[in-house]
């Protein structure tokens, strides 16, 4: 396929491919105008590990823990639970669990999260139909990760103390304990060796104990003092809520992408057609059905009854055939089928009847199909400028073979041209007439099925001695002149 053939192709249906551009492009600038625009708010947070211990955290710039803890993050802002507290926080109440559903999956899809890479940083985004609201919507959220976050630490951070608290308690416990042994040690035991060493490793123990409880009350301490609201604050805000006033997406886009799509049905359903609707349009069309055949190109003539020159330049190779034919053998058999009625076989036979007279033949047509009620003249020709001096207009015989009819003519007329009907109903083609030396199949442009053109070649293998002429009738290039190479 050539940049020639689909333009071509284009030009064809240029009809079909603009109605269809026009419905759809209309269709998608109402799209384009109803439907909202987006804007979206941004504001980023950093989330710190609580910091319980006086002790730094030997893990804080640890990768693994930065990942997990950031995924978690993520993974809190867009879940379910987040999603329903967001929908309170906004002051929406829904009683019909659709519409509550409808909502939550509005809000999920208006909100992205993305974390800072290597750090504890999380830039979260909400899109609105305005950009109040989507202050509103991303200002509301954080508050709302805040304050649950802030209660979690608080609750962790209790827990903390508890387990100090009781830790101390075991402690103290056993370091009472250990001092009341080691003082009943020390009464009962005489100065010996052993004893000195069961007693100075007693004394080690009850040191480490001392040291022990000594750490756990400083954490205790620094515990109780860290649990209030400014310690427990893990989430900061690093840049401030900030929203554009150009929407994410302009309107232009979506008249851009109305367009896009309007060519491309267009294209669609032009190439469509084109596929759907095989029949002959061009000379190549039948090339591509038939091998090596014989093609005449019947264009727009100037009139009912076309010159001899005008005619020789359009079927000029038909032409040359009859003549030679007529100057070998004195006598001139040539039948004209078309596949549907209306293709012009009729009007072709008087033309060439018309160029078979200045052959000097006597001439005459005979009319091998019924006649069809209603049926218009060619496109080409017409036939009301036949008359007995040109040639003989002569219906078939019923009773008599149409075999025997034409050896008949043969004996009055040296130029006999059939007017064949392909006979529909019935097997196409299966009526050719076997004695003739032509045969022309009048193919409509824009009409005549390719699939039908390779059942009459398969017919016409019958008849190898014949000369055979597609006559492509109602030819026009789809192309304007200027672009015609």
């Amino acid at each position: 396929m050539t940049l020639t053939g689909l333009l071509r192709i284009l030009f064809r249906w240029k009809k079909v491919g603009l109605v269809t551009f026009a419905v759809i492009f209309i269709l998608g600038g109402i799209v384009a105008i109803l439907i909202p625009l987006k804007y979206e708010a941004q504001i980023t947070i950093e989330r710190k590990p609580v910091m319980i211990s006086v002790e730094p955290l030997d893990r804080e710039f640890d990768l693994t823990r930065l990942t997990s803890e950031t995924q978690r993050n993520i993974s809190l802002l867009k879940s379910r639970f987040m999603m329903e507290k967001w929908l309170a926080g906004l002051g929406i109440s829904l009683a019909d669990e659709k519409e509550k559903e409808k909502e939550l999956k509005k809000l999920e899809s208006s909100l992205t999260v993305k974390p800072v890479n290597f750090t504890d940083m999380i830039v979260i985004r909400v899109k609105d139909n305005s950009p109040l609201e989507a202050r509103k919507g991303v200002i509301s959220l954080t508050e709302l990760f805040t304050d649950w976050d802030k209660e979690q630490a608080r609750q962790q951070a209790e827990k903390i103390i508890v387990l100090l608290r009781t830790r101390m308690e075991k402690v103290k416990e056993n370091l009472v304990r250990q001092r009341a042994d080691s003082h009943r040690y020390k009464l009962n035991q005489s100065l010996r060796l052993s004893g000195s060493i069961a007693e100075s490793s007693v004394e080690t123990e009850i040191s480490s104990k001392e040291k022990l409880y000594d750490y756990l009350t400083r954490e205790l301490e620094e515990a109780e003092r860290r649990v209030d609201e400014k310690a427990l604050q893990r989430i900061g805000i690093v840049a401030e809520p900030s929203v554009s006033t150009k929407p994410i997406q302009p309107r232009s886009l979506y008249w851009a992408l109305a367009f896009s799509v309007s060519v491309l049905m267009a294209l669609f359903l032009i190439f469509i057609c084109e596929w759907q609707i095989p029949v002959v349009n061009r000379a190549g069309d039948i090339f591509h059905e038939i091998p090596s055949p014989t093609v005449a190109i019947i264009p727009k003539l100037s009139g009912p009854r076309p010159s001899f020159e005008e005619l020789k330049g359009s079927l000029g190779p038909l032409i040359e055939a009859m003549a030679e034919t007529f100057r070998l053998k004195n006598s001139l058999v040539v039948q004209v089928a078309s596949p549907a009625v209306g293709d012009g076989k009729t009007t072709l036979c008087e033309a060439l009847a018309r160029v078979a007279r200045s052959f000097n033949a006597k001439t005459c047509i005979l009319n091998v199909s019924p006649p069809k009620v209603g049926t218009a003249a060619g496109p080409f020709l017409s036939l009301a400028g036949a008359s007995k001096e040109d040639f003989a207009v002569v219906s078939l015989a019923p009773e008599v073979h149409l075999e025997a009819q034409i050896r008949k003519l043969k004996e009055s007329y040296n130029a006999i041209f059939l007017d064949v009907d392909l006979a529909p109903g019935s097997l196409m083609g299966s009526n050719f007439v076997a004695d003739v030396d032509i045969t022309g199949i009048v193919v409509s442009a824009g009409r005549t099925s390719r699939k039908l053109l390779g059942i009459v070649e398969q017919q016409l293998k019958r008849f190898s001695y014949q000369k055979v002429f597609y006559i492509l009738n109602r030819a026009c290039d789809p192309l304007p002149s200027w672009l015609r190479s």
